[in-house]
């Protein structure tokens, strides 16, 4: 997605930045689906030979109305094609989608629903230990209608929103 308009201020390049001294590289493509990622953006990754790679995925399947199933297909696709011996994958969960501010009752309700069998799949996922689930649900509550963590869209955050989650990332992968 968007919402900012330096890279910097993204939440891979602001997780890296509390790590040290790495290299990023931010496959993501505005608009991807699960599908979309496992043959647009997985070939590309596994080029690259990464020691971290975090996913976030599943807003724009769920808009797309991806069947849950499929979903959690290709998912599992790219975990297995990104888990390589030495690279820890970071699945991190579907953030709140719902801004009353954007979404009419009846998709906000939709969207809360989907977002938690959606998360539920991801975590599944990763119980096996191929990967870190990462919950955003512990931010859900500070992305408010019209507060400072939305970008000027009102559905991406801002860089004091990717920052929260940034921090929440970093929490749960180094407690």
């Amino acid at each position: 997605g968007v919402g900012v308009t330096k890279k910097e201020d993204t939440y891979p390049y602001v997780y890296a930045s509390k790590l040290g001294s790495v290299q990023v590289t931010n496959l993501g493509i505005p608009g991807a689906t699960a599908v979309q990622v496992l043959s647009d953006e997985v070939p590309k990754l596994n080029t690259l030979g990464p020691v971290l790679v975090t996913l976030l995925i599943g807003t724009n399947d769920i808009g797309n109305f991806v069947p849950l199933a499929t979903f959690r297909s290709n998912v599992q696709k790219i975990i297995a094609t990104t888990h390589a011996p030495g690279t820890q994958v970071i699945v991190i969960g579907i953030p709140d989608i719902s801004n009353p501010a954007l979404v009419i009752p009846p998709y906000r309700w939709y969207f809360a629903f989907q977002k938690a069998r959606f998360n539920a799949a991801l975590k599944g996922l990763c119980a096996t230990g191929v990967c870190t689930f990462i919950s955003l649900a512990p931010t859900d509550a500070n992305f408010t209608k019209d507060g400072p963590l939305y970008s000027a869209d009102k559905f991406h955050p801002s860089a004091m929103g990717y920052a929260l989650w940034a921090d929440l990332i970093y929490v749960g992968t180094h407690h």
